[in-house]
């Protein structure tokens, strides 16, 4: 299911997964490998001192395309969230980069075009790492998902304290 991702550049854009598509994520015009922006978020959560990076994007099309070609096939769920080697190559090779950077105080970072509070990226985090309101399906939860939810639970950056506290009132009875 889609995520209405609130932003401080474009306001209001669509965001996430499109069905039990989990492999890739998207976000406004770009798409991107749903493990590596996982690892992207664990990355910031344990190392508060690295403030940018850049993480390969498809284009929506390629998105698009990829999603009609996952849902052709019998079982898609064996694939929930892993790209295959071959789709890794074509991001790097048919992809642009796109910087992903955190504000100086931490309250905003910035995905290529789009700005983002902290909280938002945060839930947006959390959303990538449940795979979203469908959830994991057939137990097919990558080693990915469950690492992205322990690395800001556990991180002491300011960029994670919103979803913190909100992972802490989810989890408490």
């Amino acid at each position: 299911m889609t995520l209405m991702l609130r932003t401080k550049s474009h306001g209001i854009v669509k965001a996430g997964f499109h069905s039990t598509f989990t492999q890739f994520v998207s976000l406004g015009e770009y798409a991107f490998a749903t493990r590596q922006l996982c690892e992207l978020v664990q990355n910031f959560a344990r190392n508060p001192q690295v403030r940018e990076e850049q993480v390969p994007s498809y284009d929506l099309d390629k998105f698009w395309q990829k999603q009609e070609d996952y849902h052709l096939k019998l079982h898609p769920q064996e694939q929930q969230g892993e790209i295959s080697v071959e789709e890794e190559i074509d991001l790097h090779r048919e992809g642009r980069m796109i910087p992903i950077r955190v504000s100086d105080d931490e309250r905003s970072i910035t995905l290529g075009d789009y700005r983002v509070d902290a909280l938002e990226f945060g839930r947006m985090a959390y959303y990538l790492s449940i795979a979203g309101c469908m959830g994991w399906m057939n137990g097919k939860k990558p080693k990915f998902a469950e690492s992205t939810i322990e690395a800001i639970k556990n991180s002491g950056r300011e960029l994670y304290q919103e979803i913190r506290k909100e992972l802490q009132v989810l989890a408490d009875p």
